[in-house]
């Protein structure tokens, strides 16, 4: 791996983190407004967040951070697969950690977890059709 290579994945890396912060803050703040505007658990709530928060991020990480040349939709429903696969583990780290901890607590916890993991399985299986050299913002 050259420079070059390491520079442009860190890069990757740090917008991808931004669109995350920015996704996180949609993902509880939404999650907190289900839980406070109705009786819905915390399970329930956190599915609807992970969906609204998916949703932001999707189309942040086709144009920003992966600078993406590939088929929108066919990456779209490679997004979605993987949150979809993200959403039920995310879930059950929620509910283990939610037997110790309370639920904004636990949901910090459980989504701590997959950050760089999804950044990987994001770049490797959604966004695998970028502009090459995409180090300038």
């Amino acid at each position: 791996m050259n420079r070059r290579h390491v520079f442009d994945t860190l890069l990757r890396l740090a917008r991808y983190n931004s669109v995350q912060v920015g996704a996180y803050a949609i993902d509880l703040g939404s999650f907190m407004l289900v839980l406070m505007a109705t009786d819905a658990p915390p399970i329930v709530a956190n599915l609807i967040s992970k969906v609204l928060a998916g949703t932001f991020a999707f189309f942040l990480h086709h144009v920003f951070t992966f600078r993406s040349t590939g088929d929108i939709r066919r990456e779209a429903m490679r997004y979605f697969v993987l949150l979809s696969a993200n959403a039920p583990l995310s879930t059950g780290l929620l509910l283990v950690s939610g037997l110790c901890l309370a639920p904004v607590p636990a949901k910090l916890t459980a989504d701590a977890a997959g950050i760089v993991l999804n950044f990987w399985l994001a770049q490797r299986i959604v966004f695998r059709h970028r502009v090459l050299g995409d180090v300038h913002w």
